[in-house]
Order: C-alpha cells, then structure tokens, then sequence
C-alpha cells in the first residue's frame, strides 16, 4: 500500500513539474478589448530566454571595419550567435542603401533598406554556417563574410 501511495505521489510531482515546464514555454498572449466587448488588439509578449538570445554580449566583441565610398561600415560581432548589428556612418545621407543577406548557395534570405546609424538584422532563424552580407548604398557595394554559430 505504501508502494502504490509514494508511487502516486512521485508521478503526480513529475506530471506538476512536467506542466510547470511546458507553461513555461508558451507566450504569453494579451487582448484588449473595446466597450463594447469587441477584441481591438492581440499582442504576443515573449518570453525571457528569446529576449536574451537577442542581447550581444559586450565581451570581445570582434568589430569588421571598412569603407564604402566615403561611408564607413562597421559589422559585429563576427562570428554571430544572432543579432548581427551593421553600423553606417559618414556619406551623404540621401543614398539609398540595402543589406542583401545571401546563403552559402546564393539565396537572398533578407533585402532590407538600411539608414544612416544602427542597422540589425536577427539572424537567429537561421542555422549555423557562413553566409554573405552584401551593402549596397547607390551604385557602390561590398561583401562581407559572416559566420553564424
């Protein structure tokens, strides 16, 4: 009887903390709704361990340098564990400019207009491997080899 008694306990902890785990897991969805009982909004708030796989780390950070044209590029980190920041400083302004994400076949993955100042690109969707950034600001552009861990 004692047997039966513990071994109901023990799978009922499992089953709790087996819950506990997979609620853990799931968004957290928020609706809003309007007087008239009407939904108005529907906001997915995520998780902490996404909102820290989207942090760099500021401990050696490897910074790639270059110019374009008169604008200077700045890539980091190289290598990316997902958030790959494209800085863009000097040169006219007016220029538009485009970073072209490649994979290793050639594939444009992400074509995204990019400004003046601090560009991201959330890499982290895609597996690990090497892959090609290419700026392009006018007619003027240049490659660059990024390794995604």
């Amino acid at each position: 009887m004692k047997k039966i008694i513990l071994k109901t306990i023990f799978t009922a902890c499992l089953l709790f903390q087996a819950t506990c785990y997979l609620a853990a897991q799931v968004p957290t969805i928020e609706y809003i709704y309007d007087q008239a009982g009407n939904r108005v909004s529907r906001r997915v708030i995520p998780l902490q361990q996404n909102i820290k796989k989207h942090t760099v780390p500021t401990d050696s950070i490897e910074v790639v340098k270059d110019f374009l044209g008169e604008m200077e590029v700045k890539l980091y980190p190289n290598p990316t564990k997902g958030l790959l920041l494209v800085e863009v400083t000097g040169g006219k302004s007016d220029k538009e400019m485009n970073l072209i994400f490649y994979n290793g076949g050639g594939q444009a993955l992400v074509n995204k207009q990019a400004t003046t100042g601090l560009n991201n690109l959330d890499l982290s969707n895609y597996p690990a491997g090497w892959y090609i950034l290419q700026v392009k600001a006018g007619t003027e552009k240049k490659e660059y080899k990024i390794i995604k861990e």
